[in-house]
């Protein structure tokens, strides 16, 4: 038995529509045929034998097609087979680039966490409370990434830990961004 391909399947059905076919809407339509059964084929004696059983699967059935020859068609299906049922090297490459991307990924990310200052309070005479990143901070209690330099009004100067020489001036509602090292309105993480 052997596969149609392509152009040849169409062919195929359309040989298989009756000739007294017509698509004209007011046409009446045609009587169906009627097949007489075919009379049973009296049985061979290489039937009667039961089938023997190879190890090995049956070969392919070689392909007909009018489009692609027959290395074309051995190379689409080839194709078909390897992206449905991909080599164990090809899926272990896959695995591995995902993973070193993965790595590139957490080393571009910055040691220094954004920092977000929620709320700002200044009672005078060098008391005050700030709650940044989650966190509330007084003068005696700090963040062990950051520490907070001085407070004026809602203002807050912050100095990372990890990057001493970056002083960041932040207010109420306010995101240092540790990657792009700007400040922008809105809490962000």
């Amino acid at each position: 038995m052997t596969r149609i391909v392509g152009l040849s399947a169409l062919l195929v059905a359309l040989a298989c529509l009756p000739a007294s076919r017509t698509f004209a809407a007011d046409a009446p339509p045609a009587p169906p045929t009627v097949l007489a059964p075919a009379e049973p084929a009296a049985p061979s004696p290489a039937a009667a034998q039961p089938p023997a059983t190879n190890a090995t699967a049956p070969a392919a059935a070689p392909v007909a097609s009018l489009m692609f020859t027959p290395q074309e068609v051995q190379a689409i299906d080839k194709a078909f087979a390897d992206h449905l049922h991909p080599p164990a090297e090809q899926v272990a490459a896959q695995v591995n680039a995902a993973a070193l991307q993965q790595a590139q990924i957490e080393a571009a990310r910055p040691r220094v966490p954004n920092i977000y200052v929620s709320a700002v309070l200044d009672f005078g005479g060098g008391e005050w409370t700030v709650w940044a990143n989650g966190l509330k901070l007084t003068p005696t209690h700090q963040s062990p990434l950051f520490h907070v330099v001085s407070v004026s009004g809602n203002t807050v100067e912050i100095v990372p830990i990890a990057q001493p020489s970056t002083h960041i001036r932040l207010q109420p509602y306010q995101t240092w961004r540790a990657r792009q090292g700007d400040v922008v309105e809105g809490i962000i993480p």
